[in-house]
């Protein structure tokens, strides 16, 4: 849990433009974590950050949260004159 604190807060300085945070669903160091990155999005520039946890069933919303996390990404990239890496 510590490194996944950690690596988020790094990818920021290295200049990431989001994080995905994927888990095993019910996992209690995952679940701090995840409750953690609404504050460390914050204290990052507003970086976006997924928390993702799979329970092993499909998930039918899976691709529309990407897909929303990908257009946050670009819209900070854009704002911030980053280029967009494809």
């Amino acid at each position: 849990a510590i490194l996944s604190v950690g690596k988020t807060v790094e990818y920021h300085h290295q200049g990431f433009g989001g994080v995905v945070n994927v888990m095993p669903f019910s996992c209690m160091p995952s679940t701090v974590v995840s409750t953690q990155t609404m504050r460390i999005s914050d204290d990052c520039a507003d970086m976006p950050i997924l928390n993702l946890s799979f329970d092993g069933q499909e998930d039918s919303t899976l691709t529309t949260r990407l897909e929303a996390f990908v257009e946050q990404v670009r819209q900070r990239q854009v704002g911030s004159g980053v280029p967009i890496l494809r």
